[in-house]
């Protein structure tokens, strides 16, 4: 628990002293201040500073844990870090997502009859490598953030992504890009299966004319449109046990993000049976995200195939709902959750 104080306190204390870290992102191998001083080996890291009251300060000995103590050490514990700048977890998260890449390139390898067959490994690195240029690029004026090494932030979000362990982003992968509908913060989150991408454009159009903001995940986010990006393709040649958890911590982190949006949350099938549903990404993934976060702002949803009435949609989603770890009582928030059936995308 001191620990804890001891790092709550540190944070305040750099972040008053921003002359001293007012450069260029990349020299503090950290992406949040926070993150750093619960990381921070200072028992270790002592060992570097000169003065004894910031010495047992660093080391959690001190009997005055208080702003005072630790803005008066401001400047020696910002020396440390100078020294201690290159954190170990910085080439740990590179190495590890080395592996993770070299290990999906040499099972396409050992099935490889007529090279090239990199395809996959090759959309994963493009990923990747957006992704740490998108890091670069993110302004964090305003925030407790002090200063970012890119590479070191993308490998820790790629890492997250792809086994499935979090956002990793702050949130800041799962906001919506500006685009020509500017909906100024009133977004509905579209879910879509069975759509073709003339069918999600028209859908978006036509809601926009009634005065709704439909977005996707993909491509209307930061982190869909890294994936958009032409040289990665939504990662459409790696097989479903690669993208399986990009796909579900993508859901999860988008879906926590929208729960408290009074907007209503859409969704749209186009599928011929529950059995084809089931086989989608939003029924092993979305789905299993909106039973965990209800929307505040209630469902609207759709069915766009007569073979898969509305009324088999609404029971295939609530077994599923029922299926998860979900809360009943966060269920019981959500205004509404209706269904139509439509003969197309111009009639929602």
């Amino acid at each position: 628990m001191a620990k804890f104080f001891l790092a709550c306190l540190l944070c305040c204390a750099l972040f008053a002293n921003t002359d001293r870290r007012n450069q260029a992102s990349g020299e503090l191998q950290v992406d949040d201040a926070r993150w750093w001083f619960m990381k921070a080996p200072w028992a270790k890291m002592a060992e570097h500073i000169k003065d004894e009251g910031c010495k047992k300060a660093a080391e959690g000995l001190s009997d005055r844990l208080d702003r005072k103590v630790m803005k008066d050490c401001a400047d020696e514990l910002l020396a440390v870090i100078d020294v201690w700048d290159e954190h170990p977890a910085s080439g740990e998260a590179k190495a590890e997502a080395d592996r993770l890449v070299e290990g999906i390139a040499a099972n396409e390898r050992e099935g490889c009859w007529f090279p090239p067959c990199d395809f996959c490994s090759r959309q994963i690195s493009a990923f990747r490598k957006r992704l740490e240029v998108w890091a670069g690029t993110q302004d964090f004026i305003g925030s407790s953030i002090r200063a970012v090494d890119p590479q070191h932030w993308a490998n820790e979000m790629f890492l997250a992504l792809f086994q499935g362990t979090g956002d990793r982003s702050h949130g800041r992968l799962y906001r919506f890009a500006e685009d020509e509908l500017a909906c100024a913060g009133s977004e509905s989150l579209m879910y879509w299966s069975g759509l073709s991408k003339e069918d999600r454009d028209t859908a978006k159009r036509v809601l926009s004319e009634k005065g709704v903001c439909a977005r996707y995940l993909h491509p209307d986010t930061q982190v869909g449109q890294l994936l958009d990006a032409g040289d990665v393709d939504a990662l459409k040649d790696c097989p479903w046990g690669v993208t399986k958890p990009l796909w579900v911590s993508t859901s999860d982190a988008l879906a926590g993000a929208i729960s408290q949006s009074i907007e209503p949350v859409l969704i749209v099938i186009s599928k011929s049976s529950v059995e084809a549903v089931q086989k989608t990404v939003f029924w092993v993934a979305e789905a299993t995200s909106v039973a965990k976060r209800p929307p505040r702002g209630g469902i609207r949803a759709a069915s766009l195939d007569d073979g898969l009435p509305c009324k088999e949609l609404m029971r295939a989603i609530r077994q599923r709902v029922e299926g998860v770890d979900w809360w009943p009582k966060l269920w019981q928030q959500v205004p509404f959750f209706t269904c139509a059936d439509v003969d197309s995308v111009s009639s929602l």
